[in-house]
């Protein structure tokens, strides 16, 4: 609080180089065997530190194809003596297809079947140290800002859901923070729609738009910048035609992501100032059952690296309550149904940020009723840990609420 009896947000952004420079890595997304074959475009892990004085969190999002929980996990015991409250250190991918496979499952096939993990394990833990340094420096570099949250509905043009025309989130929402002086601190950026314009062609490492989106914002304000993916899942990507050249691709995805950026540079219609300077950050643990027998089977093969338990897997759910504003924060590839749900579920406030693949990546997440329409979604629950997990998330929000009202 200064003088005048106005309080602030304490601050802090950062960005971290997470490319894979002199070495040639299987790609996550897309087809089996893809590996690098240079670099277009850095990647970044990027976090933001955000403290009220007395609780604070730290958001971090990644430039990747996503990160389990045990990995999440691991890096949250290396920031244990930094950052004690760790379960307050929020680790997101923003579901790159264009960045290294740091899952296991785009590596060799054989039949369809991954058979050697995709992982480079001298890459993921260098990447723990990474991501460690984002989180400190981002609490190192807190300022004094005030914040202000506004949302922009895209042109429905710049997207598209191949699995039903026209459902999807067009609505992008962001954070802005600035400084006492006026300058802009940096922003935070939720929009739904999968980072692969580039396609699965393409073997050259790049962000895609997200890292064209926040590159726009720091050129033009001089502040931070992360990105968090929203609903995504069930099919939502840039709309490019499928036959579309390289150079298309690539002016597409630049023209995307610097329309998105500028949009969110210049609104101003929206925007309100969060006069609750307080937040309040939560986790709910979940365990459920794995209903695809594909992800067990990777697990006895070794492809993935993950702590099962009588058949059932444990995971978290995130709620931080920023102010008047909800971010909230889902294990996985959100399908709009179950973005507009979880929205629906916090109707009360004003203003809902979804994000996915939020502490770890169990596929795509299905609403209950989608797990019936088997033919329309035969690819995305086949990528799907199972429908226990959606019924779980929507009763967490439940616990979660009861946590608010006190």
């Amino acid at each position: 609080m200064d003088g005048g009896g106005i309080r602030y947000f304490k601050v802090g952004f950062s960005k971290i180089d997470i490319t894979p420079y002199g070495k040639s890595v299987f790609m996550g997304g897309f087809d089996y065997n893809r590996k690098s074959t240079g670099v277009l475009h850095p990647i970044f892990a990027r976090a933001v530190y955000i403290s009220d004085g007395i609780c604070d969190v730290v958001l971090v999002s990644c430039d990747l194809i996503g990160l389990f929980s045990d990995y999440v996990n691991s890096v949250r015991e290396e920031l244990a003596k930094e950052f004690p409250e760790v379960s307050r250190v929020i680790i997101c991918s923003t579901h790159n297809h264009e960045g290294p496979d740091t899952m296991g499952y785009w590596g060799r096939a054989l039949m369809n079947i991954p058979i050697i993990s995709g992982v480079d394990f001298e890459y993921l833990s260098s990447l723990r140290g990474f991501i460690k340094n984002a989180v400190i420096e981002a609490r190192e570099g807190a300022e004094d800002t005030m914040a202000y949250v506004g949302f922009i509905d895209i042109p429905k043009c710049l997207t598209e859901n191949i699995r039903k025309y026209g459902y999807k989130d067009d609505r992008l929402s962001f954070l802005k923070f600035v400084r006492k002086d006026g300058g802009i601190k940096g922003f935070i950026v939720n929009f739904s729609c999968h980072p692969e314009g580039l396609w699965a062609d393409n073997t050259l490492i790049s962000a895609d738009y997200p890292g064209v989106v926040l590159k726009f914002i720091e050129d033009r304000t001089g502040g931070g910048g992360v990105f968090f993916s929203g609903s995504l899942g069930g099919m939502v990507t840039p709309n490019i035609e499928e036959e579309a050249t390289f150079a298309d691709r690539l002016r597409f995805t630049v023209n995307m992501g610097e329309i998105l950026g500028e949009l969110v540079v210049n609104e101003k219609d929206s925007l309100r100032r969060i006069d609750d300077v307080s937040i309040l950050c939560f986790n709910h643990k979940i365990r459920i059952k794995v209903e695809n027998p594909k992800f067990l089977l990777l697990k006895k093969l070794g492809i993935f690296k993950r702590e099962v338990f009588d058949g059932r897997i444990q995971t978290e759910i995130n709620l931080v309550k920023i102010g008047d504003v909800i971010l909230f924060g889902a294990p996985g590839e959100l399908l709009p149904s179950m973005g507009f749900k979880i929205k629906s579920r916090f109707s009360d406030f004003r203003d809902v940020l979804v994000i996915s693949l939020c502490n770890d990546e169990l596929g795509y997440i299905l609403s209950p009723e989608e797990f019936r329409e088997k033919e329309l979604y035969k690819y995305e629950i086949s990528m799907s840990a199972g429908k226990e997990l959606s019924l779980e998330i929507l009763k967490g929000i439940y616990h979660m609420r009861s946590v608010l009202s006190f």
